[in-house]
């Protein structure tokens, strides 16, 4: 009988500390609560208002619209400058960026980086200066950016037109 009694106080004892072990890996929602809220902190995004630089519906000058971007930190909002000019909801502003794949954005020292893929098709050199014009005057709206250089200076024009074998500043777009 002492063998069972054993036996008994054993399993009581190994279910008793199984079932504490699965209770205290359940997070107390206060935890819960605590973790989620610095889950949206990390994720929380911010939004401004930029201009937005298209070619006119003859594509022979820049139009000038506002639109607000949202972005969660300083290469998220190049990224997103740099989306806004793919598309346009007026029929008279040409989004001249429609057809470039962006593939990376880098920002250091001042300096904005945008490496593309090789552009979808061959612009002549107005419209290829147009496209320039707009991304740095969309993108050095920001005071940050002191220089935005192109497919990391890679390569000496960017559509066979445009040199972009040195950065742009900002007195390059003042003399355009």
């Amino acid at each position: 009988m002492s063998r069972r009694y054993l036996a008994l106080v054993c399993s009581l004892l190994l279910l008793l500390a199984s079932g504490c072990s699965q209770q205290s890996s359940a997070p107390l929602p206060n935890d819960e609560e605590h973790v989620n809220k610095g889950a949206e902190v990390e994720t929380e995004q911010q939004q401004m208002d930029i201009q937005l630089f298209y070619a006119d519906d003859q594509i022979l000058g820049l139009q000038e619209t506002t639109a607000e971007i949202k972005f969660e930190d300083d290469v998220d909002k190049y990224k997103q400058a740099f989306l806004g000019l793919t598309t346009s909801s007026d029929d008279t502003l040409i989004p001249i960026w429609e057809k470039e794949a962006l593939e990376k954005v880098s920002f250091e020292a001042g300096t904005l980086n945008f490496q593309f893929k090789e552009p979808s098709e061959q612009h002549g050199s107005s419209v290829e200066s147009l496209q320039i014009e707009s991304l740095l005057k969309t993108m050095f709206q920001f005071p940050e950016v002191e220089e935005i250089s192109i497919n990391n200076l890679d390569q000496e024009t960017y559509s066979g037109q445009i040199d972009i074998s040195e950065p742009f500043t900002r007195e390059t777009l003042a003399d355009q």
